[in-house]
């Protein structure tokens, strides 16, 4: 890239490397989007602020980690809004907290979802979850692997007094991810 350096204190350049002259090499200019760099420090920011929808368009195709589902603690199902929850064996960036609208990939057929990334705080849960519900999808994904794509931020994670106004924010959230 046109701004790559290496060696000591970053003292060499493309331009050192040029100067060689036992090799070709080709500087590949910036990169921009609307006046602005493309980098990957540039996406990482975005998708950790949880701006999925412009980390993709960066991109050129929707952010997503892939995972086996893992039995939960069946809130989501008792409350009509089953989850397929994400254990990842790999280390991946995880957009910021909140609700997004996304997909989820089973099986090799893609399926409107929304996905909660935090700790429930409504159930004071300490450890951080990947909770798909996953739209109009019956079947038994436990230990399979899934994709879980993020095409757009909803809302921050919000702590309600009881579960009936948990329910009634989720139906507000499925309306504004099947828009999707």
């Amino acid at each position: 890239g046109h701004d790559f350096h290496y060696g000591r204190y970053g003292a060499g350049s493309p331009r050192t490397l040029m100067e060689q002259q036992d090799f070709a090499i080709s500087v590949i200019e910036p990169i921009t989007f609307d006046g602005v760099r493309i980098s990957s420090s540039r996406i990482e920011q975005l998708i950790k602020e949880g701006e999925v929808e412009m980390a993709s368009r960066l991109l050129g195709r929707f952010y997503f980690i892939r995972g086996k589902v893992a039995h939960g603690y069946q809130r989501g199902r008792r409350m009509r809004f089953p989850t397929a929850n994400l254990q990842m064996d790999d280390a991946y960036l995880l957009p910021g907290k909140g609700v997004y609208a996304g997909s989820v990939e089973v099986e090799g057929k893609r399926w409107p979802a929304m996905i909660n990334v935090g700790q429930n705080p409504t159930f004071a849960n300490d450890a951080l979850s990947i909770e798909a519900n996953i739209f109009d999808f019956e079947g038994d994904i436990y230990g399979k692997t899934i994709e879980v794509f993020w095409l757009d931020y909803i809302r921050d994670m919000i702590k309600f007094n009881n579960i009936d106004e948990l329910c009634a924010q989720l139906k507000t959230d499925k309306k504004i991810a099947e828009k999707f």
